[in-house]
């Protein structure tokens, strides 16, 4: 703690070290960190050394490997009906890391003006997803701890709490996002104008943001009767596909074959990214 006229600033740096073996875990994985302090003490030491000021913590340690997985999530035969089995499936993607600091301001009126500041420390409560029109933001409260000395002689702690909010938005997921986001002070100071005392802290926010949905995969596929010869003489239908069709769907409604329907089209993407006249051939 160091003080100057009417300005406390609060910081300390404590060394840390942890070597973790985990399994499974190489080079090409991406991980995420942060310490949370859980309690600290200040201890008598020797006269050369002064006292000693141990912490205490909890270190959180995010690892995760980028994966593409190829599955089936439907199926269908242009020679005989299908009977399919699907499950549901928790599936992560987007994963983003958070790693940025903001700062909190608060300030109020002390109950005695000649009261003089001499240490000021803060607490930060978790963060939370603010919902917006485009995205969310993240947000939180935090409280500053003004110990200041009154004009008796006594140690008084006046508490101010404010806000702490991300200045950039993340756009919004398919589905409720998974944020797992811990908040640290990094530092604090306090400062004395008048009668009036302000406290400034800067929070580190670090962890990941990911995008959870559900997502039906194909687990089991038998065949049953086969279709029915087509007896109306028909070879050729034309379809009028809108944007954002896929072709996959309009070949499982005509029982015709996908790569058909590419061909005689003269495309080679699976999702139509404008309306299109689409000629399906008749499988039997």
């Amino acid at each position: 703690v160091t003080a100057a006229a009417e300005t406390v600033t609060t910081e300390k740096n404590v060394p840390f070290s942890q070597i973790l073996d985990l399994e499974g875990v190489d080079e090409e994985c991406e991980a995420a960190g942060w310490m949370q302090v859980t309690g600290c003490a200040l201890m008598a030491g020797s006269p050369e050394n002064g006292e000693v000021l141990s912490a205490t913590g909890i270190l959180h340690l995010q690892v995760w490997k980028k994966n593409e997985r190829s599955v089936v999530s439907d199926v269908f035969s242009t020679l005989c009906k299908t009977e399919q089995q699907t499950e549901t499936y928790q599936v992560t993607q987007n994963v983003e890391k958070i790693d940025t600091v903001v700062q909190a301001v608060c300030a109020g009126q002390l109950p005695d003006e000649g009261a003089q500041i001499i240490a000021c420390m803060g607490t930060v409560c978790p963060p939370e997803t603010v919902p917006t029109e485009t995205g969310f933001l993240i947000r939180g409260r935090a409280v500053a701890h003004i110990i200041c000395l009154n004009s008796l002689g006594e140690l008084e702690c006046y508490d101010r709490a404010c806000e702490y909010q991300t200045e950039n938005e993340w756009k919004s997921f398919a589905q409720q996002p998974d944020v797992d986001v811990c908040a640290v002070l990094q530092s604090v100071s306090a400062s004395k104008d008048g009668e009036n005392a302000s406290a400034k802290m800067n929070i580190h926010l670090c962890g990941t943001i990911s995008d959870k949905k559900a997502v039906k995969l194909l687990t089991d596929v038998s065949c049953g009767e086969e279709w029915e010869e087509n007896q109306s003489g028909v070879a050729l239908r034309i379809y009028y596909a809108c944007a954002g069709e896929d072709i996959f769907d309009i070949a499982r409604k005509y029982h015709a074959s996908p790569a058909d329907i590419l061909q005689a089209a003269g495309m080679d993407q699976m999702v139509l990214e404008q309306s299109a006249r689409l000629l399906i051939p008749v499988t039997n």
